[in-house]
C-alpha cells in the first residue's frame, strides 16, 4: 500500500466519483481505477461498491479507512525474549522471532531459514578451517550476545551432550559493543548469517545442520486491527517495501 494508494482513495471517499477524484489528484479516470483495482486485490476484498449515482465505501472499505486514518506504527527493538512476553501479554500485535515455541494466540508465518556461523577476528585458528563444529567451542574464549534468541533455544537444536562449554569473556546486549569486542580478538561469536557484522570480522558455517532457525512473522490473533496485520503480512512475504501502511 502506497501514499499515493492512500491519497486517491480517500479522495474518492470526499468526492463519491471517479472521475472527479481523478481530476482533483491530477490523474487520469483510468490509472485511478486501476490504481484503486489494485489496491483491492491485495486484501482481497471490495474497497468501494459502485452504482449509477456513484461509489460508497463497503462495511470493508470503512474498516480499512478508519485503519488508514488512525494507524501508528510504533517499532520496538528488543530482546526476543521480551518481545515474546509482550506478544503473550497483548502489548504488540506483531514481531518478527526466530523462536521455536510460539506465544499463545499467536499466528507465525514463516518469512525465511537462516544458519549460523562464527564471527572471529583475523587470525583466530577458525580461518583456517571451511566450516567449525560446535565441539570446537569448548572451553573457546567466547563473546556472548545476551539479546540473542539462541541462548534459549540451543537445547532444541542440541542434546546436552553435544551443546559446547564455551568460556565467556564478555557479554552484552548491544550488538555494536559485542562486535567490537570480536574485533578486539576477547574471543569469537555466534551470528545468524544474514546479520550484518563489522568490516574485520571474519566469519564460518557451523557444521552441524541443526544449527539453524526459522524467522517468522509472529500475529496475535485478538489485535484489533486485522486487515492492517493481513497486509503487514502480505508485504513481508512477498518483499514488498514497508513505505506506508
Amino acid at each position: 500500500m502506497q501514499l499515493y494508494q492512500i491519497r486517491n482513495s480517500l479522495t474518492i471517499c470526499e468526492t463519491g466519483n471517479v472521475t472527479h477524484a481523478a481530476k482533483k489528484c491530477h490523474v487520469s479516470q483510468p490509472s485511478m481505477s486501476r490504481g484503486v483495482r489494485k489496491l483491492e486485490e491485495e486484501p482481497g476484498d471490495d474497497l468501494f461498491s459502485r452504482d449509477p449515482n456513484g461509489v460508497r465505501l463497503t462495511p470493508f472499505g470503512e474498516e480499512m479507512l478508519k485503519i488508514c486514518a488512525t494507524a501508528r506504527l510504533n517499532i520496538i527493538d528488543a530482546p526476543g525474549a521480551e518481545l515474546i512476553e509482550q506478544m503473550e501479554s497483548g502489548e504488540l500485535d506483531l514481531c518478527v522471532s526466530g523462536y521455536f515455541h510460539l506465544p499463545k494466540d499467536t499466528d507465525a508465518h514463516r518469512l525465511y531459514d537462516e544458519k549460523y556461523v562464527i564471527s572471529f577476528s583475523k587470525g583466530h585458528r577458525f580461518e583456517a578451517m571451511k566450516t567449525v563444529s560446535v565441539h570446537e567451542l569448548d572451553a573457546e574464549p567466547y563473546v556472548r550476545r545476551l539479546g540473542c534468541e539462541l541462548i534459549t533455544t540451543l537445547p532444541d537444536m542440541l542434546p546436552d551432550a553435544r551443546r559446547p562449554c564455551v568460556d565467556v569473556r564478555y557479554a552484552s546486549r548491544h550488538e555494536n559493543m559485542v562486535q567490537t569486542m570480536i574485533l578486539a580478538g576477547v574471543g569469537c561469536s555466534v551470528h545468524p548469517e544474514t546479520m550484518p557484522v563489522h568490516d574485520g570480522i571474519y566469519q564460518r558455517p557451523i557444521a552441524e545442520d541443526e544449527m539453524q532457525r526459522s524467522v517468522c512473522l509472529l500475529v496475535n490473533r485478538k489485535s484489533p486491527s486485522q486487515a492492517l496485520m493481513r497486509r503487514v503480512v502480505h508485504m513481508a512475504q512477498t518483499h514488498e517495501g514497508f513505505s506506508a501502511i
